[in-house]
């Protein structure tokens, strides 16, 4: 048997079966002449063959590395094909897919997304195309700072997170026309005032993606230091001293005789003169030291009101002795016109309420008796009447 085909585009085959591939997209018709190899006997067919146009995908992006959050791809769909439209699915890598010819497209979270192309024609020829982007993070600005002294160390916090894969980049003003790039800087005011301080960073994939912060930081300078005016005060009697309002912590030094060295207004009591420093300190940490000469004198005294009128005005309320150059109470002793007690301490503090077994007496004359020592020793013993009025 001979075979004789024609594949409609002018190509001529004379295997039994043949395999053809058409370079131009069309509707062709195949004819097979058969003949005995006599030649007395032939037959012939055809058949019509339609070949479509196969596409090509292929797009462009404006930018395969961008950084969250202001990344926009752009990709525009340069597919082609013979003749014939085109439809595009776009599958974006992050869940989204799109069908129009050119779209754009912002990822909300940093990584690296595969973008693919899928081209579909007539007749169901397709084409696909691959291409990956990459999205960086960027760093934001974060930072704290407290009030400070002049000449003190500044005491940054810095609290702008890493950016894992990239290099954060900073660069601090200080508001007085100094800057640094360390990522914890070491500065000082030596002038105070009210300075903002600006920070911004920016990473080395993401340059143009900058993050700012500002604060106003306040830098104090410590006050001059004062020597106070000495102070007179009997030994073993209280004497209220009083500190310059300055800052918000306070130290007595040393705590000698004093019943609270961390009061701004501690009571001196002792024996003898003292010479103080106050140090006092802001909250930005500057220091100013004052000094405080308590001078003391004897002046040996048993005081004790002849009136006295308990009740909850806060004023004059207790019956008690006020000693001057005493270091010791034995005893003080209260009692009524017929000799009964109603009260004692061994102290000075903190006196008598007027009260007997809990009830309020009522008004009348009482008798009270002391024994105490002075700082030289002696034993004094004195008795008076003191009324209780209402």
């Amino acid at each position: 048997m001979l075979y004789n085909w024609d594949m409609g585009d002018g190509t001529l085959l004379t295997s039994k079966d043949v395999t053809h591939s058409y370079t131009l997209p069309g509707s062709y018709t195949v004819k097979m002449l058969v003949t005995a190899v006599s030649g007395s006997c032939a037959d012939s067919s055809s058949i019509d063959v339609t070949v479509y146009p196969s596409p090509v995908a292929n797009f462009t992006i404006n930018s395969a590395i961008q950084c969250v959050p202001n990344n926009s791809f752009v990709f525009t769909n340069t597919s082609t094909i013979f003749s014939g439209p085109l439809q595009s699915f776009w599958i974006l890598g992050d869940g989204r897919t799109d069908t129009t010819a050119n779209i754009t497209h912002s990822y909300s979270q940093p990584g690296l997304y595969t973008v693919k192309l899928l081209v579909t024609a007539a007749g169901g020829c397709n084409d696909s195309l691959s291409i990956m982007v990459r999205v960086y993070p960027v760093a934001y600005a974060e930072f704290h700072v407290d009030p400070v002294c002049t000449n003190m160390r500044v005491p940054i916090i810095n609290r702008t997170k890493d950016v894992p894969g990239t290099t954060v980049n900073y660069l601090w003003d200080f508001g007085n026309g100094t800057v640094s790039t360390d990522r914890i800087p070491n500065y000082r005011y030596t002038v105070p005032g009210n300075y903002t301080i600006t920070l911004r960073v920016f990473t080395n994939q993401c340059p143009t993606d900058i993050s700012t912060k500002q604060v106003t930081v306040n830098i104090d300078a410590p006050a001059p230091n004062v020597r106070y005016a000495d102070k007179n005060a009997i030994t073993y009697f209280p004497e209220l001293l009083q500190a310059r309002n300055i800052g918000n912590r306070v130290l007595w030094i040393p705590s000698t005789s004093l019943d609270n060295p961390l009061s701004y207004s501690p009571t001196f009591k002792g024996p003898a003169d003292q010479l103080y420093t106050i140090q006092l300190r802001t909250v930005s940490g500057c220091l100013t030291v004052d000094t405080q000469l308590v001078k003391t004198r004897k002046n040996i005294k048993i005081y004790v009101p002849t009136i006295f009128t308990p009740g909850s005005d806060g004023k004059n309320d207790l019956l008690r002795p006020l000693l001057m150059s005493f270091v010791k109470v034995n005893y003080f002793r209260i009692f009524d016109r017929w000799g009964n007690k109603l009260f004692e301490m061994k102290s000075d503090r903190p006196g008598w309420d007027g009260r007997f077994k809990g009830n309020p007496l009522a008004v009348q004359t009482v008798v009270w008796m002391i024994e105490a020592v002075d700082v030289d020793g002696v034993v004094h013993r004195e008795q008076g009447t003191t009324i209780l009025m209402r």
